[in-house]
């Protein structure tokens, strides 16, 4: 997915309130930043207020709002995660929902976070 792509997706999904925009705005920065979408991302799945992506060599990342354990880093925060987070590998699909996410591993293993 180009910068662009990106763009449109995110301004789609959080166009409808101060504290989504604020978000997706943060989230554009950070992708301006690290050159997250150099890479090409398989799929993205977007939660309340965080997002996870696969990349084709199977890592799963994912950023944005982690108050309850949703981005799988054993360190909930109120701060949200402006930065890409590594997940998981040999990741199959994920699907982030409320407060929490779900993914599948190439072993079709079932994980939650």
């Amino acid at each position: 997915m180009r910068f662009a792509d990106l763009e449109f997706l995110f301004s789609t999904l959080f166009k409808h309130s101060v504290f989504s925009r604020a978000v997706y705005l943060g989230l554009m920065l950070c992708i301006a930043q690290t050159g997250f979408s150099a890479d090409p991302i398989l799929s993205v799945s977007a939660g309340h207020g965080h997002s996870l992506f696969i990349k084709p060599d199977g890592s799963l990342w994912g950023m944005g709002d982690n108050h309850a354990g949703q981005l799988g880093n054993g360190n909930p925060s109120t701060e949200p995660n402006s930065l890409p987070l590594l997940i998981a590998t040999d990741v199959t699909s994920a699907s982030a929902g409320e407060v929490h996410g779900f993914f599948i591993k190439s072993d079709a293993s079932l994980w939650a976070m």
